[in-house]
């Protein structure tokens, strides 16, 4: 039952693991990286010009981090 339910949604069969989307983890760095600038901004009270972002890198091997550089 589990196996036809797992077909039914997607799931990949148990023991074998889904490779990540790219673009959703791009997706999902960029919203990182917005709503450390958004703490930023509204809890430290730099002004918002002086922060910028850039373009999101996704590494596979390392985990989820957003680097500020100052």
């Amino acid at each position: 039952m589990l196996a036809r339910l797992q077909r039914l949604v997607g799931a990949p069969p148990e023991g074998e693991a889904a490779a990540p989307d790219h673009d959703r983890l791009v997706r999902l760095a960029d919203s990182r990286a917005r709503a450390a600038k958004t703490y930023l901004v509204d809890q430290a009270g730099i002004e918002p010009g002086r922060l910028f972002t850039c373009r999101s890198k996704v590494e596979d091997s390392a985990p989820p981090r957003v680097d500020l550089l100052l």
